[in-house]
């Protein structure tokens, strides 16, 4: 008879085989996708390496931008404060001169003030000169009428006083 255990034997032998064939196939498989795997990883460290150093060199430029825009900042924020305040200066300097010249207009208008007062009293003393005289050339005209009336009456009276005594004399 045949021995069944020597079948089963083999036969599991067999099927061990096979399932050794199996694993070693698909342990080279295994080994093939993992060393694949292993090459990917490799890969992408060495991109995430490259991809730090560039984060690296990317923060270091940041700092270095930062600090130079922080300094010219700085530097325009103090050009601004030199600049507000020469500003503020002027504006001083500005509102002195401007209340000096106001000072000095309201000084010359009250000599203008003055003069015209001066003038408006000269143009009325000059205004009554002007009045007495016109009264004198009045009086003048009539000292003159007068003065040649009394020519008149004199010559009248020495041609009277020549007839009289003419006849004062031929008598």
């Amino acid at each position: 008879m045949i021995d069944i255990k020597s079948i089963l034997n083999e036969f599991k032998e067999a099927i061990i085989r096979e399932v050794k064939e199996e694993l070693r196939e698909f342990k080279a498989s295994v080994n093939g996708t993992l060393e694949g795997f292993k090459v990917a990883i490799i890969s992408m460290e060495q991109r995430i390496s490259n991809i730090e150093n560039e984060l690296r060199a990317i923060r270091a430029e940041l700092n270095e931008t930062k600090s130079y825009l922080i300094q010219r900042i700085d530097e325009t924020n103090k050009r601004i404060d030199e600049t507000n305040k020469r500003i503020d200066e002027v504006r001083v300097e500005l509102t002195q001169r401007v209340d000096e010249t106001n000072n000095m207009i309201k000084e010359t208008n009250k000599r203008i003030d003055e003069t015209n007062k001066r003038i408006d009293e000269t143009n009325k003393r000059i205004d009554e000169v002007v009045f007495e005289m016109g009264k004198m050339r009045a009086e003048i005209r009539e000292a003159v009428v007068a003065r040649e009336t009394l020519g008149d009456i004199y010559t009248r009276l020495q041609k009277l006083e020549g007839a009289v005594f003419k006849e004062a004399v031929n008598l």
